[in-house]
């Protein structure tokens, strides 16, 4: 459940406000857990509060809800508190940004009166407590159902669509145009996610189709013109919408609607229109272009598995980098050991010696790169740029580090650095185990750069042993165990019987199921409008062009040097008076208070010649 290694313990003063380490041991406190990991979720937790309506409105909402998760094939697991409140829990198989649930979040708050949307609003520290944890009000919260239910929930979790068809199910608000300008990845445009010639024809292309049914309640409103009872639709606009949302959304036109309408759905659909009269054409045109923008505004969250990237490694035959690199991680586990940044400088040394490499610059046998920290932070593993530039700042500024800056950046051009020998040496640096020279995978960006160093050592030295993997990626037996239990948590490594084996999931699972390729795309776009905004700006102020005036330099003015005759004048002249009479004056403010209403004494100046 956990997004984040982390929870939250509550306190009657505080709340949940302090953060500490997750553990295996349940807390005597209410604990909560993470929603949220680099600001999006796979995990959408609806909180039903009784405090307000009772339990039995809880009850309500939540069989509610639990009806329409199962309409769009999701999965979910539910518990209850001794308050009568419950949490209904959804796994997600892909990640969702706080921007794309809003829609959703509001208009099952519209629905449901007890939930609470706030722990899904807030992507920084929105957290929600876990099944068994102890309540607020005494006792535990208590799992409905049995556990392996619950695993099962969390292994299968809700498919790549359920988001999409939640909210066309519901019949919620198009997502506004802030919320679509933060998405990891821009919705297409509709000449992108349609095709055909005018409005009767134009239809969704197959790639984004969906191909199960319609929902039964969805396909009973289009026919009869029923409204659900559980109250899904809070008039029938949003049940025309809904039917109208997975229609487009399954690959009909206009036309065929408009057929289903005089036959078919002429009770329901085509009834739900009959109040417009002679503009009920127009209205239903209006209604079928609002769904259309809806799903295509859809398709970049849900259908990104069209553009899954795998990551290979992209190695390259590069013996003189690869041997820096293994003398440069060597100096970093030996130097700092004990560093808080120690697994973020191996990051930014990988990311250098694959720039270095690709850039093939060598001068005197030493390997030298110009290399921006942009730039940096995408080869090591989409790292902040801030981490970058305070990594750089900390191997400029260390003896015997094997970075050296030789030539500052300026103007377009990026700082120049050279990869040379540190202070230590790798004794073996071709032996076996040593960094690859390929790029850091973007996944640690979510799992952790601390972390890798005992992936890489299980998978490349074969190694199943605690005690044994410790030693060889040159960590503590402690930070091990933490380590192979986050590694486990992510389904990279399983442990059986205290064997350490590499697990189902893959890194590239990793960032798919938290959409670093989109993450990725979306930061270099964005560097890429920085650059050209730079250099606009720059070449605006080395060539200011016709209509910009340029400014004269300021004119220096000559100073008049006297002659000797008038220089010896002028000081004769100073001197005939002779030195001035020292003068000075001490102030001292002397008040009294002498009886009550009277005046203060006034101050006393005394001079002295």
């Amino acid at each position: 459940m956990a997004a984040r290694p982390t929870m939250r313990l509550w306190t009657a003063e505080e709340g949940f406000e302090h953060a500490y380490a997750l553990t295996r041991k349940v807390p005597e406190r209410p604990a909560a857990v993470p929603l949220y990991n680099r600001g999006r979720s796979r995990l959408l937790a609806l909180d039903l509060d009784a405090k307000k309506l009772g339990p039995e409105a809880v009850a309500r909402d939540a069989q509610r809800i639990l009806c329409w998760v199962k309409d769009c094939d999701g999965s979910a697991v539910v518990d209850q508190s001794t308050s009568g409140g419950a949490h209904i829990l959804i796994p997600l198989q892909r990640a969702a940004t706080v921007d794309e649930l809003r829609p959703l979040l509001y208009a099952l708050a519209a629905r449901c009166p007890t939930l609470d949307p706030t722990p899904m609003l807030n992507d920084v520290t929105g957290c929600i407590t876990v099944p068994g944890s102890v309540c607020r009000e005494g006792g535990i919260r208590v799992l409905k159902g049995s556990v392996a239910q619950a695993e099962q929930a969390f292994t299968r979790r809700s498919g790549l669509e359920f988001v999409g068809a939640l909210s066309a199910l519901l019949g919620a608000e198009q997502p506004s145009a802030v919320a679509s300008s933060t998405r990891l990845a821009p919705s297409p445009t509709l000449s992108e996610a349609f095709e055909g010639e005018d409005m009767a024809t134009v239809v969704l292309r197959p790639a984004y189709r969906r191909h199960s049914p319609i929902p039964a309640v969805v396909e009973q409103f289009a026919r009869t013109g029923a409204m659900a009872s559980d109250g899904r639709w809070p008039s029938r606009s949003e049940a025309r919408q809904s039917v109208l949302a997975h229609a487009v959304w399954r690959g009909a036109t206009l036309a065929d609607i408009q057929q289903l309408m005089a036959d078919q759905w002429a009770d329901g659909l085509g009834a739900a229109y009959v109040r417009y009269g002679t503009r009920a054409q127009r209205a239903l045109h209006r209604d079928w272009q609002a769904a259309q923008r809806w799903v295509a505004a859809q398709l970049s969250t849900f259908h990104a598995d069209t553009h899954k990237t795998k990551h290979t490694g992209g190695r390259g035959d590069w013996p003189l980098h690869e041997r820096w690199l293994a003398h440069a991680i060597w100096w970093c586990d030996l130097t700092l050991r004990a560093h808080p940044q120690r697994w973020k400088v191996a990051a930014v040394l990988q990311g250098l010696a694959v720039s270095a490499a690709r850039a093939g610059e060598v001068v005197n046998g030493v390997a030298a790169v110009a290399v921006g920290g942009r730039s940096l932070s995408i080869a090591s593993g989409l790292m902040s740029e801030s981490t970058v530039w305070a990594v750089l700042r900390l191997l400029r500024d260390m003896p015997g580090s094997p970075v050296l800056l030789v030539a500052k950046g300026s103007g377009l051009t990026a700082d120049r650095y050279a990869l040379t020998e540190p202070d230590v040496l790798d004794p073996a640096p071709g032996g076996s185990g040593r960094p690859a020279g390929v790029d850091v995978h973007p996944a640690w960006a979510v799992i952790g750069y601390q972390h890798r160093r005992i992936f890489e050592t299980i998978t490349e030295a074969g190694l199943h042993s605690v005690r044994e993997i410790s030693v060889a990626a040159r960590t503590s037996l402690s930070s091990t165990y933490d380590s192979v239990a986050e590694l486990a948590r992510f389904g990279l490594v399983s442990r059986v019987h205290g064997c350490v084996n590499v697990g189902p999931t893959t890194l590239d699972d990793v960032a798919e199921q938290y959409r670093l390729d989109e993450e990725r795309a979306q930061r270099i776009a964005a560097y890429r409008v920085d650059r050209q905004g730079w250099r606009a700006w720059l070449g605006g102020r080395r060539d200011p062009g016709p209509d910009r005036p340029v400014a004269s330099p300021p004119s220096t003015p000559i100073v008049q040097v006297l002659s000797a005759d008038d220089e010896l004048a002028y000081q004769m002249s100073v001197m005939a008076t002779g030195p001035p009479e020292l003068e000075y004056s001490i102030s001292l403010g002397l008040e009294r208070t002498v009886a009550r209403g009277r005046r203060a004494s006034p101050g006393i100046t005394v001079c002295s010649a």
